[in-house]
């Protein structure tokens, strides 16, 4: 029976002083700011990522406002620009009100991020492990053992949460997400180049017809002539890429920005309390 009650007594000393060292080493993780760091430089990241996004789709918006009584000749018959690409306009219109809210949640997470590596927080952080590492070596504090506990947890949610949630949801990003959007922009870029190329073609060719008279007109119409399905076919893959683009940003965005930070959140919620319940 002793050797029993020693070794239970020898366990107990173990777990306590592990739990110690744990505590210990949370408060000082959470004074050290190092993963905040690191979190902040992975947001200015993400959203200079966002606003690269964004400012190419405005581009695009203010070219097909150009274009929207444009036509492009392709041989004997023409196509009317601004139609063509009116979906697209107002996908653009759709994108960048998800944008607005990407760029919005990215600043919040921001906002978030600096009030929890605040030093009120981390004061509110030691005194919970104090509190907690009292009640596990002293006897007399053993009725506020639940109090502790609930402290702790609550002091670590509040302190570390958000954090290790935007850490877990851009390291997804990176992992998964990025090269997509990069893909996905670059479709974006392809077909303002291409509006932009028709456009500025149109106009030169609208010139060279008041300069050149008839026989420039002629030339004109002779080249058109020689590929009239191409140019048709490039201006309608362009703008199908190019809407496939948009919506592939739109639901990358909103996972990455919304969905992930909020699932990673309730995880990492939810992780701690079973934690807790354990203990």
């Amino acid at each position: 029976m002793d050797n029993t009650g020693k070794k239970s007594d020898s366990a107990s000393c173990k777990t306590k002083v592990a739990l110690t060292l744990l505590t210990l080493l949370v408060i000082f993780t959470g004074f050290l700011k190092l993963p905040d760091d690191q979190a902040h430089d992975m947001l200015n990241d993400s959203m200079v990522a966002a606003g690269a996004s964004f400012a190419v789709a405005r581009s695009l918006d203010a070219t097909i406002s150009v274009a929207q009584s444009t036509g492009v000749s392709v041989g004997i018959a023409s196509i009317d620009l601004g139609q063509v690409l009116n979906p697209l306009s107002d996908l653009i219109d759709k994108f960048s009100w998800v944008m607005t809210v990407a760029v919005g949640s990215l600043t919040l997470q921001k906002i978030l991020l600096v009030i929890s590596s605040s030093k009120p927080v981390n004061i509110l952080l030691a005194i919970a492990g104090v509190l907690f590492l009292a009640v596990l070596w002293t006897e007399k504090f053993s009725s506020l053992q639940s109090v502790a506990v609930n402290a702790v947890k609550a002091a670590f949610l509040l302190r570390f949460a958000v954090v290790v949630t935007v850490g877990l949801s851009l390291s997804a990003d990176n992992f998964f997400l990025d090269e997509q959007i990069k893909e996905s922009s670059s479709q974006v870029e392809t077909v303002s180049q291409v509006v932009t190329g028709l456009s500025k073609s149109n106009a030169m060719s609208e010139q060279e017809t008041v300069d050149g008279g008839f026989l420039s007109t002629l030339k004109n119409k002779f080249d058109n002539l020689s590929s009239p399905a191409e140019k048709a076919t490039q201006i309608k893959e362009s703008v199908e890429d190019s809407i496939l683009g948009f919506m592939n940003l739109i639901t990358l965005f909103l996972l990455k920005t919304i969905l992930l930070p909020l699932g990673f959140l309730l995880f990492t919620k939810r992780l701690l309390m079973k934690v807790g319940s354990a203990g």
